[in-house]
């Protein structure tokens, strides 16, 4: 059993005749002692009390000036036929606290009580529900809209026009470039889309009959 200091103490021995062992009474009222770190302590009074043939208890109260960590031993004195005898019949250590002042642990939460706690906060489970799109931001604001991505099979179409910059500009240039319809007409070079009527692009030359640079 723990103590603590203040706390209340009960122990109990016995006694018996040296020769044969049989339970008697001591030849006056035995006495105990408590000692405190190795050293006896009357500040630890205790009370002896007979309950039936050689068999007593004890009682008293663990002072308040104890501290936790301290070591504490109880022994009792008793004579029996003559025989003066001794016994440690306790000993503890103390606590700052007993086992029976520690709280269990609370049942862990269900998953509604979980949610219910996040919908009284700040952080609303349902906030959580809105669309990429809205909850998209560029530069610190919202962006009007989220592009397709690209499909990852590559077998998206590539359009006739789109805009200056994009991926599919890169697409285009480089699809009309290395196999679609082109013509040069003096300095201007026109680059078509795949049905060969669509302008993708027109560039200037800096020379009609020896271009080495294009604007």
């Amino acid at each position: 059993m723990g103590y603590k200091p203040g706390d209340p103490y009960y122990g109990e021995f016995t006694t018996c005749r040296f020769d044969t062992g049989a339970a008697t009474d001591a030849d006056a009222p035995p006495t105990a002692i408590a000692t405190r770190n190795g050293v006896d302590d009357l500040a630890f009074s205790l009370t002896v009390t007979k309950i039936d043939t050689g068999r007593y208890k004890l009682a008293g109260t663990i002072p308040g000036t104890y501290a936790s960590g301290n070591a504490v031993q109880i022994c009792a004195n008793a004579t029996v036929g003559g025989v003066a005898g001794k016994s440690v019949i306790d000993g503890f250590v103390l606590d700052g606290k007993r086992i029976s002042d520690l709280n269990d642990a609370a049942a862990a939460p269900t998953p509604a009580q979980v949610r219910t706690e996040l919908d009284t906060n700040s952080t609303k489970l349902s906030k959580l529900d809105a669309t990429v799109s809205s909850r998209s931001t560029f530069n610190g604001g919202p962006v009007a809209s989220v592009q397709a991505p690209v499909a990852v099979d590559l077998s998206q179409l590539i359009p006739l026009t789109n805009t200056a910059n994009t991926m599919g500009d890169c697409l285009n240039a480089a699809r009309a470039q290395g196999f679609g319809k082109w013509t040069k007409a003096g300095s201007t070079l026109t680059l078509f889309g795949p049905d060969g009527t669509t302008i993708v692009r027109t560039f200037a030359l800096d020379d009609a009959s020896n271009p080495s640079a294009r604007s």
